[in-house]
């Protein structure tokens, strides 16, 4: 090793694991080659150590190993991994303004990505070509556009692009035929959605939540496969009566909308288990004999809307959340359950607020706010 000339050559030497005093070393480098190696994993360097190296790091070569997880010396001036079996990378919280995309032309079979909560403005084109992504999370950054390349992402499933500065989506997003969920939330500046979103034939969730759009694109609701849609916080007035299609909803989240009125096709989504009308101008439900028959949790705080008779009438174990903690729960017969109060974890204006919540049949629903199989809200 060549120390003093601010090189270390460790390559070719059969070495599986790292020195522990190799973070110390690192900060006084221009180059370290430590190629050729089987390396398994450098994760001992991902954490305290790598965020704590100084932006000009230098060369840190680990090409021709092991390694399956990208190393998480985001500081360095030049990371080198080609030739690695790597299938995931993890570079949260790095004070990123910026991907290197010579790192991404390296990364041919990655299938796991999230940069979030980065200070990102600009994708570079390298990162368009990363065709065996399957999970790809670009949350809290300022990202203001997305390049129609991102049709290329074809293996992409869960895409999770929540607080960004969006002020479209492409319409090539509806090439992404294997997305399972996409996480909009929070665009501020997104106010309309393209038609080719309804292109989407493998989408269970869409999570839209605080997005100033004031209309749905007609083609939303041919999203068949559809099982939790949020749309708190969105300006809407209504919705149009052809929502009813999506069949197989679970979960429907209306939380903090600008609509006045329910729509009596709300009931033909029979399979809806969790409605939340929270934070509106709503007085009543709608009058009509259908009622839901798998509905278990009713979110009605902060309404005027009185308990529905329906929902009373209902045998199976449900619970309903009212206006605040001095609330009682609503008289139901029968009642076997008892009163539970949380706290609500998922306030997103102003400190976490607590509610009654009314459990009948004995079941406890206090899990009924996680929306979607992915992420929590």
């Amino acid at each position: 090793a060549e120390y003093m000339g601010r090189t270390v050559d460790i390559s070719i030497n059969n070495i599986s694991t790292i020195p522990k005093n190799l973070p110390f070393i690192l900060s006084k480098l221009i180059f370290l080659n430590a190629s050729r190696n089987p390396l398994i994993s450098v994760e001992m360097l991902s954490g305290d150590y790598s965020t704590s190296l100084p932006l000009n790091t230098g060369i840190l070569d680990f090409s021709y190993g092991n390694l399956t997880v990208v190393p998480g010396f985001a500081s360095a001036t030049k990371l080198i991994v080609r030739n690695n079996p790597i299938k995931k990378l993890s570079w949260e919280f790095k004070g990123l303004t910026s991907i290197d995309g010579t790192l991404l032309s390296q990364l041919n079979n990655l299938e796991d990505m999230s940069v979030a909560q980065n200070m990102i403005e600009n994708i570079p084109d390298q990162f368009y070509q990363l065709t065996k992504l399957t999970t790809l999370s670009l949350e809290r950054n300022s990202i203001p556009v997305l390049s129609s390349s991102v049709k290329e992402l074809k293996a992409l499933r869960i895409f999770n692009m929540r607080s960004n500065l969006l002020t479209q989506l492409p319409e090539d997003i509806g090439h992404l035929k294997n997305l399972t969920s996409l996480t909009l939330t929070f665009n501020l500046y997104l106010k309309t959605l393209p038609d080719t979103i309804g292109s989407l034939p493998l989408l269970e969730t869409l999570d839209l939540n605080g997005i100033p759009i004031t209309s749905l694109p007609e083609s939303l609701w041919g999203l068949r496969k559809l099982l939790y849609l949020v749309l708190d916080y969105c300006p809407l007035e209504s919705l149009p009566i052809s929502f009813a299609a999506l069949e197989n909803l679970l979960h429907l989240r209306l939380q903090g909308t600008a609509m006045t009125f329910i729509p009596v096709q709300i009931y033909t989504l029979s399979k809806l288990e969790v409605l939340d009308l929270s934070f509106n101008n709503m007085s009543a439900f709608p009058s009509t004999k259908e009622t839901f028959t798998n509905l278990r949790h009713l979110f009605i705080h902060n309404t005027s809307l009185p308990v529905p008779d329906w929902f009373c009438q209902q045998k199976q174990p449900k619970c309903i959340t009212v206006s605040s903690i001095s609330t009682p729960c609503p008289p139901c017969t029968p009642n076997r359950g008892k009163c539970l109060v949380f706290q609500n974890r998922f306030s997103f204006i102003g400190p976490a607020m607590l509610y009654t919540t009314c459990c009948y049949e004995g079941k406890s629903c206090e899990s009924s706010y996680v929306i979607g199989p992915v992420n929590g809200l």
